[in-house]
Formats: C-alpha cells, structure tokens, sequence
C-alpha cells in the first residue's frame, strides 16, 4: 500500500521569484502533487508556478502573516484533492529536498505507518551554493504520513505539519533538506530584519536581547562550514537542473514591509530593535516616493545604542558568566 501513496509537496509562497522555478524543477522529480499557496505575490511567483504541470494553485489574498492559517489551508487542499493515501511534505520554496535519489532511507520514509512525522537535517546553504552549515538543533519536521487528524501550531515559528508525540516521530539522517536562505547575505538581512520586527508586534512580551539573539547570525566558524558533496546535486543536474546557478533577483520586499510597520508604530516602537543601520528614510523613499513621510529617524537612546553595541560585540558567546550576567543588568534597567 505505501508504495501507491502519492507524494504531495505543500509551498507557501510570497515572492519567491527568484529561486521558485528552480525549487519546482528540483521537486517536480519526486513529487507526484506539488500545492502552491500564494499570498499576494507582486514579482513573477505566480507565473513561474503556472508552467508546472504537477502545480495545484491557490491564492491567500489576507495581508497578515500567519503560518497555521496557510498550513491547515494546504493540508486540507491535499486531502479534499488527493485523499489520505499520502505523505505530504511541508518545504517553503527557499528549500531543497537532496540526497535522496538511489537512498535506501527514501525507501524507508515511504513506508512508514500513518500518523508517523518526519524529521530531517536542515542545512543551511551559503554564499556560492557550494557549502553548508547546521542549523540550530540541527533538523526540522517536513514530513507527515497522512491519516488526517488536525493540525495545530502557532502564528510563527510553527511545525509545518501534524505532531502529536516522541512515539510517532522519526529522524532520517541521510535524506537532507537544503535551505537556501543564508546563500544570499543581503536576501538573508532583510527577512530578518522583517521577522525581528514582526515578532515584536505580534508577541510584544519577548525578551527583545533574546530575540537580537536568534535573528543576527555573525560569521559561520571555518570548522562549522561543511562542504556539499557533489553526490547531492548530481540527480539534478542530470536532469538539467542546476542548483549551483541560484542567486538572487534584489527583491527584498521585507523592507517594505518594515518600513510600513515603522510608519504604522511609529519609530520608537522599534527602537530596540537591531535595525537602524538602514536607512529607513531612503526605503520609504525607493518603494513611496513623493507619497515617502521623509522622518522615519534613529529613535534610539544612548542606552539603547550601548546595548545594540554590546550585543553585537557578544554575539559570539552570549551564554558565557560575564555576558550573562550584564544582560541580566540591563534587563534590570528596563531594557527587555
């Protein structure tokens, strides 16, 4: 029976334009079914996805973000189009499923029992697409056999498709999925600065040191940078596919995006924020024009200023006693 289940790829989608015909050559290999959730994408994503055969389009018009919304949607797609004889895969269109090709654990993902989720490394590609990096913790949920019980998650930071427990979960090493997010440095800055300022809104009671913690990535160590071994893209390219070519469009509508929220708040709503490198003034300016406010100014303070420059200095070893330790103390002083 596992053998007869279709494989069906589920993508949200904004703006991906600059890597999604890649992703749907690349998942169009494996995947039987491939549904596309497009939240109002202003670039070509919708266009792209029209050439795919195995392409199942819909369109999200709500201008929030909300990961859950989108995942139930496009679980309940598959199962209202292709029933429950399925396993879903759960990829945005930044990454790239690899080494699965000849992989007897491919065999062994397929014909795991209902109900089972699916974890497996997330690799985080950079610059020149030729080397990679572990994430933090080192894996992510992207799989799920189909037996269609509800899906519950969060607005952000969401598992992509059904959990329920440690029993039904398993972790499969040699299936990778690359994620190509860090490949651009630019591309990489702007989201984050996008996904800082969106979590300070939508959850206002996190500590603010913590999250400059998870969203500025300093320089990846010599010893942390892995090398991608040709044997990961050689099915692509053998299908004229070629993951090494991708390389970014300078779309980085995150800006926009921020600079609304900045218009919106108001500056000094972000002022904790590690974002006033950028010329906020300018943005508004490239994306508005003569409708551009021109005084969206640096609202911090000098203490703020001293923190952001004491985070970037400890970046590197946040956890160690003396770092901690000052943290707590501005903390102390209100700065959370």
């Amino acid at each position: 029976m596992s053998t007869l289940r279709k494989k069906v790829c589920l993508v949200p989608v904004k703006n991906e334009a600059w890597i999604l015909n890649t992703f749907l050559e690349s998942t169009s290999l494996w995947a039987d079914h491939i549904i596309i959730l497009d939240q109002n994408s202003t670039d070509e994503s919708v266009e792209i996805a029209g050439r795919f055969e195995k392409v199942v389009l819909f369109h999200n018009t709500s201008n929030s973000y909300n990961e859950l919304e989108r995942q139930r949607f496009l679980i309940q797609k598959s199962r209202e189009l292709f029933g429950l004889n399925t396993i879903l895969f759960a990829l945005d269109a930044d990454e790239i499923l690899a080494n699965y090709h000849n992989n007897p654990d491919w065999d062994k993902l397929l014909a795991l029992p209902p109900g089972t989720a699916v974890y497996l490394p997330w690799l985080n590609v950079l610059p020149g697409n030729k080397t990679y990096f572990n994430s933090v913790g080192g894996r992510n949920v992207f799989v799920y056999i189909e037996d269609g019980r509800e899906h519950f998650g969060t607005e952000m930071h969401s598992p992509r498709v059904p959990v329920y427990s440690p029993e039904e979960t398993v972790f499969i090493e040699s299936v990778k999925v690359l994620h190509y997010q860090f490949s651009v440095r630019e591309r990489q800055l702007s989201k984050h600065r996008w996904y800082e300022c969106l979590e300070k809104v939508k959850y206002p009671e996190k500590d603010t040191i913590d999250l400059y913690r998870v969203y500025h990535h300093i320089d990846i160590p010599p010893k942390e940078i892995l090398e991608i071994p040709a044997s990961w893209y050689s099915n692509y390219a053998e299908n004229g596919v070629h993951l090494l070519q991708i390389a970014d469009d300078n779309n980085h509508w995150w800006d926009k995006e921020v600079c609304a929220l900045l218009k919106e708040k108001g500056p000094a709503a972000f002022k904790k924020q590690f974002i006033w490198y950028v010329d906020w003034d300018a943005v508004d300016k490239k994306y508005n024009g003569s409708n551009a406010l021109g005084n969206i100014g640096d609202p911090r303070s000098l203490l703020d200023k001293a923190v952001h420059k004491w985070l970037k200095a400890t970046q590197a070893n946040p956890r160690s006693f003396p770092n901690r330790v000052i943290g707590k103390m501005f903390r102390t002083a209100g700065w959370r």
